[in-house]
């Protein structure tokens, strides 16, 4: 596995100095806090599967 292709899957796109315009920042941390809530929502448990899985990819 290329360590320019996460898990296998596409290369990764080439770094871009363009900014993301405001809205789609807002969605991105909108995004990112749904994330770390149903993350913090799960069992002891659960989380050692998500973290297994996270630390493959």
């Amino acid at each position: 596995m290329s360590s320019a292709s996460p898990c296998g899957g596409r290369p990764l796109l080439p770094f871009k100095e363009k900014t993301m315009p405001a809205s789609e920042i807002e969605i991105h941390a909108i995004v990112l806090r749904l994330l770390r809530e149903g993350y913090t929502a799960l069992t002891a448990a659960q989380r050692r599967v998500v973290d297994t899985l996270m630390a493959v990819c």
